[in-house]
């Protein structure tokens, strides 16, 4: 049985064999065998050894077929490093050139106001009540710098603006007049105006905008401004026309101007430092009593003056005092003076000031008709400093009305809550110099009493509600002395204000 066996297995190799040979000579290649290494012959042969089965009989060719020629060894290759291919110099881009600026050569402004004013008991001395919402429609139009030259600039500014009360209920509109219409022309350190413009000059006690009215103030003229190194500091010169006497007979017959120099110098010699000098002239000149038809002299009225402010951590300070001299009429002269001083003091990391402040301006003896001693306040804003209730800063500066004629002192609080709100506190004392002869439209003159004019208490809220978006509440009492005013009723004043500027 294991002899039967061994001859079939025996068979069936030389059977394989003879096929592997036979397709050998045919060219035919085993398709499993593609890509792999010849089979061994020896494995076959030393299978055969082990199993220990006898040699193949007679007639059958076991010889195993040659083997295949030598592979003739492949010489290595050397291994050359990679060139770089060249990098090509790529020319750089011509430079872009600059885009014609196609942005809007003009800058818009905007002072949009409304407020509700109501005043009581103003009759009682010598005022008019009343109740009123008055408003400001004012939009502007600044233009960047043109540049004509190497060395020249202009730039122009139109501001025009609407003002009034609510009172309209037809088809008119209130008129449309210029506020501001000016052009400045720039050269090296010198800008000079030519036009309609504003000026403001310190703390406001002689030339100011009056912001807090609805119209404001503007000045017709030229001025010359002369920049005095990086730190702000400046020197002024100006001239204006505040009066054009017409008809005329003789050349600026009842004109009026004002014409001064006015030099900030503080940030020269320290920083925070505010120093101001000015030489200020109001002059008129001779024209016609338009009722009488007599001829009225000319009068000039040079102010010189300084001012100082400075802070000093939680200390703060500022002073200001000048004279004026000239001649009212050609029989009379000018001579007076005028002090205004304030010290302060920040509490609570500047959320809260706490000042006190004193003043004078000079009041004419109407005993002395050589010598004019009022003090005229000129261009001022006197509702800042002398009370919201406009008792005693209403009217032209002479002798009585506004800044003239007048001391007293004042104590400032204000205080932020949070930010963009705060509220404020002044309370005003106020006294006469001199006595007053007040003529009334019948012609009858009265004398006031020098003393104690009354007294002032002004409180209210500011919040800014979003930048440029402000509102206000402000209520004011004057309460009046007897003795000066022939009353002791309290005079009452209540504003409600929001104001959008841009």
């Amino acid at each position: 049985m294991r002899r039967f066996t061994f001859g079939l297995t025996l068979g069936a190799l030389i059977a394989l064999q003879t096929s592997f040979a036979m397709a050998q000579e045919e060219g035919v290649e085993d398709p499993d065998a593609v890509d792999a290494p010849a089979p061994d012959d020896g494995a076959v042969a030393d299978e055969g050894a082990e199993s220990g089965d006898e040699v193949a009989p007679e007639g059958v060719d076991d010889t195993p077929p040659p083997p295949p020629p030598p592979v003739e060894p492949v010489e290595p290759v050397e291994e050359v490093a990679p060139v770089e291919p060249p990098v090509e110099e790529v020319p750089e881009a011509p430079e872009a050139e600059e885009e014609e600026d196609s942005s809007w050569p003009f800058n818009l402004t905007a002072s949009l106001g409304t407020r509700y004013e109501a005043r009581e008991q103003y009759d009682q001395i010598g005022r008019a009540d009343s109740d009123m919402v008055r408003f400001r429609a004012r939009v502007g139009i600044i233009t960047d710098k043109l540049d004509l030259s190497d060395d020249i600039a202009v730039l122009m500014r139109f501001v025009p603006q609407a003002t009034g009360a609510w009172m309209l209920a037809g088809l008119s509109d209130p008129a449309l007049g210029l506020h501001i219409g000016a052009l400045e022309i720039f050269t090296g350190p010198m800008r000079l105006e030519v036009g309609r413009f504003e000026m403001s000059y310190g703390d406001e006690l002689l030339v100011g905008t009056v912001n807090w009215h609805p119209v404001g103030r503007s000045f017709d003229g030229t001025r010359l401004r002369w920049s005095l190194g990086e730190g702000g500091a400046f020197a002024d010169a100006f001239f204006t026309v505040t009066q054009e006497g017409s008809p005329v007979t003789n050349f600026g017959n009842g004109d009026t101007y004002f014409t001064g120099l006015y030099a900030g110098l503080g940030p020269m010699l320290a920083e925070g430092l505010a120093l101001d000098v000015y030489s200020l002239a109001l002059v008129s000149m001779a024209s016609t009593d338009p009722m009488a038809g007599t001829p009225l002299d000319p009068s000039g009225r040079v102010t010189l003056g300084a001012r100082y402010k400075q802070k000093f951590g939680m200390i703060d300070a500022r002073a200001e005092a000048g004279i004026q001299v000239g001649s009212q009429t050609s029989n009379q002269s000018i001579m007076a003076y005028q002090a205004d001083g304030e010290l302060g003091l920040s509490l609570f990391g500047g959320g809260f000031r706490l000042s006190v402040e004193g003043f004078i301006a000079s009041g004419n003896d109407p005993d002395d008709a050589g010598t004019n001693g009022a003090w005229n306040h000129l261009f001022p804003t006197a509702h800042k400093w002398l009370g919201f209730a406009d008792v005693i800063g209403f009217g032209g500066g002479l002798n009585g009305r506004g800044r003239s004629n007048v001391a007293g002192g004042v104590l400032h609080l204000t205080g932020k809550l949070f930010q963009g709100f705060g509220l404020y506190a002044h309370g005003h004392i106020f006294s006469r110099l001199q006595d007053v002869l007040i003529t009334d439209a019948m012609g009858m003159t009265t004398r006031t009493t020098a003393g104690m004019a009354g007294a002032e208490l002004d409180i209210g809220a500011k919040w800014t509600i979003a930048p440029g978006l402000n509102s206000r509440l402000g209520y004011a009492l004057f309460m009046p002395n007897e003795n000066y005013y022939g009353t002791s009723t309290p005079a009452h004043f209540l504003e409600i204000e929001l104001h959008f500027t841009y």
